[in-house]
C-alpha cells in the first residue's frame, strides 16, 4: 500500500514538471498564459504588461503581475471571456510608466499554439533580452550553438553589465546583473580615468562626474563584476530628437563597407550599442539553402570610431565576400544584421555583399550617361511600368530566361504577329522606342518583399523595402551571386541610354517591409520611426510604420542613397512613393545634392500620404507645401479626377464622358500654375492613370456601364491622354495605355497573377490604331516648344483661351516661339462645329488620327466629333479644301407597321424608324414626300400585293415590306313585304302611328287628339313612377346613414 502511494506522488510529480517545463499538446485551445518574468534589479514592481490580439488589433489590455515564484513575479492571465481567447498569437509588452518606458524597445509576440495538458501556455522573460522561452530549464535537445530554440532552451540569467548611458542631465546612469560598489566601477574620457559622485554600492546607480561632459568626446564605463571586467561606450541617452544626443551623435562621414583593394573598412552607425561585431562569409546563403553556402562566420570585432560609428578594417581584396553584423544593445545581442548601406546582397537579402564596382561594371558602362537636355521637365514624357510587365507575356517574343528580368528591357528585335489578322507590332524594348517617350518609370528596383523567394518571385508591386541600396535579385538571372543582380542593372540602363530613352525609379523611403525587424531598427531601436504615445509605430503610410526623414540619420541616408544610385546606377529621376510622409527640409536637400551630379535628373512624387502621418503638417511635403519645394514635381491628383472622374468612385464620371469640369480641366492645361499647384507649371505631373487604381480602359468601361470594348471608350480615352500631352506640365503614362490596358477590372493588382500585370502584346494587335494614335500625339507634343511653357508669365502670355460655343467644347491658342497652335477639346454629348478664326489651318491631329503630317488645310469651320481633340496649325490659304461633314453612325431605314394587310378603301399609315423621303409600291417608281416625315398615309390603293420600300436622308434603303390590299366583296340582300333595304341592310317596318293635327296640321290623314282619360292615364303613371324613385332613393339613403351613423 505505501509503495503505492509512492508511486502515484512520482506520477503526479512527473506530470507537474512535465505540464510546467515543456508545451504538451494534452490542450488544443489554450485558456490561460503564465508570464513568468525576470528582472536583475528591485524595480520589478514598477512593470506591468500590455497584451493585444494579433493579427494586429488596436484593443490592447494592462494585465499586472499577481504572485512570484522561485524565477521571478508572475502574471497568470485567464483568457476566457477576453478578446486574447481562442487566438494563435498575442501581442506582449513589458512596461513601466506613462509615457510608456518598454523593458525591450521591439513588439513580442506569444504562440498560443501548444498549451500544456492544463490549457496552460507558459512563457520566460527576462530583463533587457528579446528572447521568448517557453520552458523553465534547458531541455536535453537544446543547442544554442546551433539554435536557441524557445520550445527546448530555457532563459540564461547572466553575470554582465546591461546598460549605461548619460541621462538628459549628462549624468550616468548604469546597471548590472550583480551587486557592485564604487570601487568597482571606473569611468574613462578618451581613455582616461575621471572622478564622480553619487554611487556607493548596488545593481544599479547615478554617477555624477566632477568635470564637464564634452559629448563630442568618447566616454567608457569599466565595471568589475566578480567574474570578469567589461568595458562599455556609455551612450548619451535615448532620446532621438534630444539636442544632446543629436550633438553626441549626428555623423557626416562615409558608412557601409568601403572598399579599396588593399583592404575593406565596414562602419556601422550604432551610438546605442556597447559592443558591436563583424560577420564575414564566403557565401550570400546557408548550407540549407544550397549545397555551396556557408554556415561559418568569422566573427571580427569592432571598434568604437567616434559619433555613434563603429569601424573595422579588414586587409585584402574582400569584393564578393559576404557580411552582417552583430550589435549588443542594452546588454542584449542581435546577431546577423544586414548592413542598412549595402550595395547587394546574398539570395533573399540576408546577407550582405562587399561590391566593387569597378570589378563588375558591364563594357561600356565608363562611358554611359542618362540623355541630356531636361533641364525643363516638362521635355519628359514619362512612361510608368513594372519590370516583369514588359517581358512576361510569352507573346514578347525574347528569350524564356530574360522574361521578367532587367536583361529582357536589353533584347532588341522582338515582335508579335497576330495570325487572324496578319497585323505585325513591336514588343518589349522595340515597343518602348516606337511609341517615342523619353523616360521609363521602374516601379520599385530596390531588395524587396522579405517573404518572396527570389529563385521562384511571385508578382508584386515592390512597396515593401528591405534593403534600398541594392537592386532586387529576383529580376536578375541568378539571385545567389551578389554581383549579378548589379551588372544587369546597369545593362538594363544601358540599353535604354542607348535608345534615348531616361530611366526613373521608384523610391520607397516612407516605410520599410519590415518594422521592427528591419537592419536599422535592430541596430538602432525605434531611430528610423515615428512613434505613437504608446511607443508603437505611428502609421501615416496606412502599410505599419512610417520613417522620421526628420531625424538628421535618416535623412542622411535617404540622401545617400539616391546620391548612390544616380552615381552607380546613372538614375535620371526619382519618384517619391507617399512623399508627403517625408518632411520639405529632406525633399528639398536630396533634390539639391543631386542636381550637383547631374542637372537632369528629375524629382517628383505622390503629395499625400496613407493614414495620418505623425509630423506636423506644415512640414510635411504634400499639397501645401508644393510651392516651398520648387525643385520638386508632384503627381495632381486634381486634373487627373477633373478629366476621367473620380479615382475612387468606379463609375464617376469627368470631363469626357460628360462634359463636367470644364473649369477646371483650363486650369490643368494651365499647367496648375492658377490651382495653387506649384509656382510653376513643371511641378505638375498630368496624368489619369497609373499602376494604382484602375487602368484607364476599366475606368471608362465602368463609368460608361459597359461590359465590353465600344468605340466610344475607345476615344474618350484618347480625349482623355489628348487632354495629358498637349497641356503645359509634365505628361505621364501608364505602360499599355496607349493600347487600351485592361487588368480585367482589378483596383489593386499589387500581388495579382503575372496575367493581369503583364502588356499583353496581342491586344496591342488589335488595338492598333490606338497605339499609332498614341505615338501621334507624342510627337506632336515633342515638336513644339508651346506645350513646355513653365513660368506663369509664359503661359499667360502664349496660352489664350478661345471659348467656343457648345457643351462640353474647350479650345485654345498657343503661341509660343512664333508657333500657331489650335487645340479644341470636345468632352460633350453632342457633335459641334467649331468656327476657325481667320486664315489657313492644317489639321494634324483628330480622333483617328496624329501626327506631323497634314489631315489637310481647312478655313472658317471644321467640325468636331465627341469625345474628340483636334490640334491644327498655321498652313497656306493655297492648301485649303472645302471642310468635311460629320461623321455620322448611319442606320438602314425599317419600316415598323405591325400588320400588312388590310381592304380596299381604308388608308394604311407607313410607318418607319426615320422620316420617308421617298417610297415606292413597286420597287421601280419613287414617290418624293415633302415634307419629309415618319408616317406616310397610303389612300386609295386598288386590290393587290405591293412590294413597299423607303428611302431615308442619305438615299439609304429599306428591305421590302410586302403590304396585302384585300377586295371589300359587297353582296345585296332579298328583302320581304315587312321589310325595307337600308345601307345594304334589310330593316323590319315599323308602324308610325296616328299623325295628329297638332303636329300635321296640313296632312288631310291627320286625326285630333283624345284629351279625356287617356291623358289623365298617361300623367298617372308619370307621377306613379316618380314616387317610386324618390321612395327608393330615400331608402337607399336611410340604410347608408345607418351603416355610416349605427
Amino acid at each position: 500500500m505505501r509503495l503505492k502511494k509512492i508511486l502515484l506522488m512520482i506520477i503526479l510529480s512527473l506530470s507537474l514538471f512535465v505540464g510546467m517545463n515543456v508545451r504538451a499538446v494534452g490542450a488544443s485551445t489554450a485558456d490561460t498564459l503564465v508570464v513568468h518574468y525576470h528582472r536583475y534589479d528591485d524595480t520589478i514592481g514598477d512593470y506591468s504588461l500590455w497584451l493585444w490580439p494579433m493579427p494586429l488589433d488596436a484593443n490592447g489590455t494592462d494585465y499586472y503581475f499577481n504572485s512570484t515564484d522561485s524565477y521571478g513575479s508572475v502574471a497568470t492571465v485567464n483568457l476566457s471571456d477576453t478578446n486574447l481567447d481562442g487566438l494563435d498569437s498575442i501581442g506582449i509588452i513589458v512596461k513601466k510608466g506613462d509615457p510608456w518606458v518598454k523593458d525591450i524597445s521591439v513588439n513580442r509576440y506569444i504562440d498560443m499554439t501548444q498549451p500544456n495538458g492544463s490549457g496552460e501556455v507558459h512563457v520566460y522573460l527576462l530583463q533587457s533580452e528579446e528572447f521568448i522561452s517557453y520552458v523553465s530549464s534547458d531541455t536535453g535537445s537544446c543547442d544554442r550553438n546551433v539554435y536557441n530554440d524557445p520550445d527546448e532552451c530555457a532563459q540564461v540569467i547572466e553575470t554582465k553589465l546591461l546598460d549605461t548611458y548619460f541621462n538628459d542631465d549628462l549624468h550616468i546612469e548604469f546597471s548590472t546583473t550583480v551587486s557592485v560598489t564604487s570601487a568597482d566601477v571606473v569611468v574613462l574620457k578618451e581613455g582616461v580615468p575621471v572622478t564622480y559622485t553619487g554611487f556607493t554600492s548596488g545593481t544599479s546607480g547615478t554617477l555624477v562626474l566632477d568635470d564637464p561632459v564634452d559629448v563630442s568626446k568618447k566616454y567608457e564605463i569599466q565595471v568589475d563584476l566578480g567574474t570578469e571586467t567589461v568595458t562599455n561606450i556609455i551612450r548619451v541617452g535615448s532620446d532621438y530628437d534630444s539636442a544632446i544626443f543629436q550633438s553626441a551623435y549626428n555623423y557626416d562621414g562615409e558608412l557601409g563597407a568601403i572598399y579599396s583593394l588593399a583592404s575593406t573598412t565596414f562602419r556601422l552607425w550604432a551610438p546605442v550599442s556597447s559592443e558591436v561585431s563583424l560577420n564575414l562569409y564566403d557565401a550570400g546563403h546557408t548550407v540549407a539553402t544550397r549545397a555551396d553556402g556557408d554556415d561559418t562566420a568569422v566573427v571580427h570585432p569592432m571598434t568604437y570610431l567616434e559619433k555613434g560609428v563603429w569601424e573595422v578594417t579588414i586587409p585584402g581584396d574582400q569584393h564578393g565576400m559576404y557580411y552582417t553584423f552583430n550589435v549588443v544593445n542594452s546588454g542584449s545581442e542581435v546577431t546577423d544584421i544586414q548592413d542598412p548601406y549595402s550595395l547587394s546582397l546574398g539570395v533573399n537579402g540576408l546577407r550582405s555583399m562587399v561590391v566593387d564596382f569597378a570589378q563588375i561594371n558591364p563594357v561600356g558602362w565608363d562611358t554611359d550617361s542618362g540623355i541630356d537636355g531636361y533641364t525643363n521637365p516638362n521635355d519628359s514624357i514619362i512612361y510608368e511600368i513594372h519590370i516583369r510587365d514588359l517581358t512576361s507575356q510569352l507573346s514578347w517574343g525574347g528569350p524564356l530566361e530574360y522574361a521578367k528580368t532587367y536583361m529582357g528591357f536589353t533584347v532588341e528585335g522582338t515582335s508579335y504577329t497576330n495570325t487572324n489578322t496578319g497585323i505585325t507590332v513591336s514588343t518589349g524594348l522595340d515597343h518602348l522606342i516606337e511609341l517615342g517617350i523619353t523616360h521609363v518609370h521602374l516601379l520599385p528596383t530596390y531588395d524587396q518583399d522579405n517573404w518572396n523567394d527570389e529563385t521562384d518571385m511571385a508578382f508584386n508591386w515592390g512597396y515593401n523595402p528591405v534593403n534600398y541600396n541594392s537592386p532586387e535579385g529576383g529580376y536578375s538571372t541568378d539571385p545567389y551571386d551578389g554581383s549579378v543582380r548589379v551588372t544587369e542593372y546597369q545593362e538594363m540602363v544601358m540599353a535604354l541610354h542607348d535608345n534615348g530613352i531616361n530611366v526613373i525609379q521608384d523610391v520607397v523611403y516612407n516605410h520599410t517591409g519590415n518594422g521592427s525587424g528591419y537592419s536599422f531598427n535592430l541596430v538602432v531601436p525605434n531611430y528610423f520611426y515615428r512613434l505613437d504615445s504608446n511607443g508603437n509605430f505611428s502609421n501615416g503610410t496606412g502599410v505599419g510604420n512610417e520613417t522620421a526623414s526628420e531625424r538628421y540619420m535618416v535623412r542622411k541616408y535617404i540622401v545617400d542613397s539616391v546620391k548612390m544610385w544616380a552615381t552607380e546606377y546613372h538614375i535620371d529621376g526619382f519618384r517619391f512613393d507617399l512623399m508627403a510622409v517625408h518632411d520639405v527640409t529632406t525633399m528639398n536637400l536630396l533634390s539639391s545634392e543631386l542636381e550637383l551630379i547631374d542637372p537632369d535628373i528629375f524629382v517628383y512624387g505622390e503629395p499625400w500620404g496613407g493614414g495620418t502621418i505623425a509630423l506636423a503638417y506644415n512640414l510635411q511635403a504634400g499639397k501645401n507645401n508644393i510651392t516651398n519645394m520648387p525643385s520638386i514635381s508632384a503627381f495632381n491628383d486634381q486634373f487627373r479626377d477633373a478629366v476621367k472622374g473620380s479615382t475612387f468612385d468606379a463609375s464617376g464620371s469627368g470631363y469626357v464622358t460628360n462634359s463636367n469640369g470644364i473649369y477646371d480641366i483650363m486650369k490643368g492645361i494651365e499647367g496648375s500654375v492658377n490651382w495653387g499647384w506649384g509656382l510653376t507649371s513643371t511641378q505638375s505631373v498630368n496624368y489619369v492613370s497609373a499602376h494604382d487604381n484602375l487602368t484607364l480602359y476599366d475606368k471608362l468601361k465602368a463609368a460608361n456601364s459597359a461590359s465590353s470594348y465600344t468605340e466610344e471608350i475607345d476615344y474618350q480615352a484618347r480625349l482623355a491622354n489628348s487632354i495629358v500631352m498637349f497641356s503645359q506640365g509634365v505628361p505621364f503614362l501608364h505602360a499599355g495605355v496607349d493600347f487600351l490596358r485592361t487588368k480585367g477590372g482589378n483596383h489593386n493588382s499589387y500581388d495579382a497573377s503575372d496575367i493581369v500585370n503583364q502588356l499583353n502584346w496581342v491586344r496591342k494587335s488589335i488595338y492598333v490604331d490606338s497605339f499609332e494614335y498614341y505615338k501621334g500625339i507624342i510627337e506632336i507634343r515633342k515638336n513644339f516648344e508651346s506645350f513646355k511653357m513653365t513660368s506663369e508669365a509664359d503661359i499667360e502670355a502664349n496660352l489664350t483661351f478661345l471659348y467656343p460655343p457648345g457643351t462640353g467644347m474647350i479650345g485654345y491658342n498657343l503661341t509660343k516661339n512664333s508657333e500657331d497652335i489650335l487645340i479644341y477639346h470636345n468632352g460633350g454629348e453632342e457633335i459641334n462645329n467649331i468656327t476657325l478664326p481667320s486664315g489657313a489651318w492644317s489639321l494634324i491631329s483628330d480622333r483617328d488620327f496624329a501626327g506631323l503630317d497634314s489631315l489637310g488645310t481647312y478655313s472658317s469651320t471644321y467640325p468636331i466629333e465627341k469625345a474628340e481633340t483636334l490640334v491644327f496649325v498655321r498652313g497656306n490659304i493655297g492648301d485649303v479644301i472645302p471642310s468635311p461633314l460629320h461623321e455620322v453612325e448611319v442606320s438602314l431605314p425599317e419600316i415598323t407597321n405591325l400588320f400588312n394587310s388590310i381592304y380596299e378603301g381604308v388608308t394604311f399609315n407607313l410607318t418607319a424608324n426615320t422620316f420617308i423621303y421617298e417610297y415606292t409600291l413597286d420597287g421601280t417608281t419613287f414617290t418624293t414626300v415633302s415634307p419629309a416625315s415618319a408616317s406616310v398615309a397610303l389612300e386609295d390603293l386598288e386590290p393587290g400585293v405591293y412590294n413597299v420600300q423607303i428611302k431615308d436622308i442619305f438615299d439609304e434603303l429599306s428591305e421590302v415590306f410586302v403590304l396585302t390590299i384585300k377586295e371589300q366583296t359587297v353582296v345585296t340582300p332579298t328583302c320581304s313585304d315587312d321589310q325595307t333595304l337600308v345601307d345594304n341592310v334589310c330593316v323590319d317596318n315599323i308602324d308610325p302611328g296616328p299623325i295628329y293635327c297638332s303636329d300635321e296640321p296640313n296632312n288631310p290623314d291627320c286625326i285630333e287628339e283624345n284629351l279625356g282619360d287617356d291623358n289623365d292615364d298617361g300623367n298617372s303613371t308619370l307621377i306613379v313612377v316618380i314616387i317610386v324613385g324618390v321612395v327608393g332613393l330615400l331608402s337607399a339613403g336611410i340604410l347608408f346613414f345607418k351603416k355610416i351613423f349605427i
